[in-house]
C-alpha cells in the first residue's frame, strides 16, 4: 500500500542546472533530461547523516543526502564530481543558507581569515559541458571521456587519508628500516593503482572497428598498455572536462588593516565537511 502521506513530500525550494547538462548518464542515475534540476530542503535525518564523519569519508551519507533532496537523482554516487559539486551549493541554499565560509592565511601577513562566499554568485559563474572530448589513438582506436565520477572522488579521499597515516609511520625514527622500506613500496603502488583507476572512470567507452567497448575491466586492462605521452594527452583532456562547474578560486582581502594584501585563494572544492559543519543534529 502506498503511503498517502508521501503525496505532501517537500516541494524543491531551488532550481540549478547541472554542469554536465546531464550528458553522461543513464535514466537509472539522472531520470530527467529538464534543463533546471529541482532541489528540495535537508531533512533533520539528512542533517544528521552529514555528521557522520566515516559516512561523509566514504561518500555514503552524501549521496544519500543528495538522493533524498533532489527527486530527479537515482544513483548519486555515479554523478561526477562537477555535478555533485553544484548540488551540494543548492542543498545549502535551499536550507536556508545564502553564503558559506572559506578559510584563508595571508601571504603577505599571515594572519588567519574567514571569508564569506555567496552561493548565487558561485552558482552563476559555473561553466557548463559544451563538447564531447575524445583521444585518438594511433592504433585506429578513439577514446571517449567523460569528467571524473564522485565515486571515485571519494575513492581519492579515502586513499589519501590511508597514504596520510602511513606517512605519519614510516616518519617514526624508530621504524625497522626494513619495514619502512616496504611501506614505501606500498604507497607507490598505491598510486599507481589510483592513476589508472582515475584514468579508467574517465573513459565512457572505446571505439573501434569491432564495435564499442564499455566493460571498465577491459577499458583498465587495455589503458595498462599505453605509453606516458598517450596517458598525459588523455589526462589534459580529462582536467579540462574535470573543470567545468563551479569555480575553484576566490578572490579575497586581508582583515588585518595593516596589511589590506589582496590574493587568490585556490583548490577550493565545496567538501560536506567543511559545508554542513554548522549544521544542527537533532540529537542536540
Amino acid at each position: 500500500m502506498t503511503n498517502p502521506l508521501l503525496a505532501y513530500r517537500p516541494h524543491p525550494r531551488v532550481y540549478v542546472k547541472l554542469p554536465t547538462c546531464g550528458a553522461y548518464y543513464s535514466d537509472d542515475v539522472l531520470d530527467t533530461k529538464d534543463h533546471e534540476i529541482g532541489v528540495c530542503a535537508m531533512s533533520a535525518k539528512d542533517e544528521m547523516l552529514l555528521n557522520n564523519p566515516e559516512a561523509l569519508m566514504n561518500g555514503r551519507a552524501l549521496s544519500q543526502v543528495i538522493e533524498n533532496c533532489v527527486p530527479s537523482v537515482k544513483n548519486a554516487i555515479e554523478l561526477t564530481a562537477s555535478d555533485v559539486e553544484v548540488l551540494m551549493l543548492a542543498i545549502r541554499q535551499a536550507s536556508g543558507h545564502k553564503s558559506y565560509e572559506v578559510g584563508g592565511v595571508c601571504p603577505g601577513c599571515g594572519q588567519k581569515g574567514v571569508f564569506e562566499r555567496d552561493i548565487d554568485t558561485v552558482i552563476n559563474m559555473c561553466t557548463y559541458h559544451t563538447e564531447e572530448l575524445v583521444e585518438v589513438l594511433d592504433t585506429g582506436l578513439t577514446v571517449h571521456l567523460r569528467p571524473n565520477s564522485w565515486k571515485s572522488h571519494s575513492t581519492i579521499q579515502q586513499m589519501a587519508f590511508q597514504r596520510q597515516r602511513m606517512m605519519q609511520m614510516i616518519a617514526d625514527p624508530d621504524l625497522d628500516p626494513e619495514y619502512k622500506k616496504s611501506i614505501l613500496q606500498e604507497i607507490f603502488d598505491g598510486m599507481v593503482e589510483l592513476n589508472m583507476m582515475l584514468l579508467a572512470d574517465c573513459i565512457s567507452y572505446i571505439e573501434s572497428p569491432e564495435g564499442n567497448v564499455d566493460s571498465k575491466e577491459f577499458i583498465r586492462e587495455y589503458i595498462e598498455l599505453l605509453d606516458k605521452d598517450t596517458l598525459n594527452k588523455m589526462s589534459e583532456k580529462i582536467e579540462k572536462l574535470n573543470n567545468i562547474g563551479a569555480p575553484h578560486t576566490m578572490d579575497v582581502l586581508c582583515s588585518n588593516p595593516e596589511c589590506q594584501h589582496e590574493w587568490e585563494i585556490t583548490g577550493l572544492r565545496y567538501d560536506p565537511s567543511d559545508f554542513f559543519a554548522q549544521s544542527s543534529s537533532i540529537a542536540q
